[in-house]
């Protein structure tokens, strides 16, 4: 796999935000991985990307 680089950091990275397309670090990311900070800014309160089959998911 090749790693990208984070739209916010320039460090390398693996996944992309599911909802900007961009690709960021793991650090720039929720705590399930779907969104970047910048699209799901909480990362304590509620989250845009609680994934697939949840009320409230990217998906769901």
């Amino acid at each position: 796999m090749m790693a990208g680089t984070c739209y916010i950091c320039d460090r390398p990275a693996f996944k992309t935000c599911l909802l900007c397309g961009r690709s960021a670090c793991r650090d720039h990311l929720d705590d399930k991985g779907f969104a970047c900070i910048k699209c799901a800014p909480s990362k304590k309160g509620p989250n845009i990307s609680k994934g697939p089959g949840e009320p409230g998911g990217v998906q769901g």
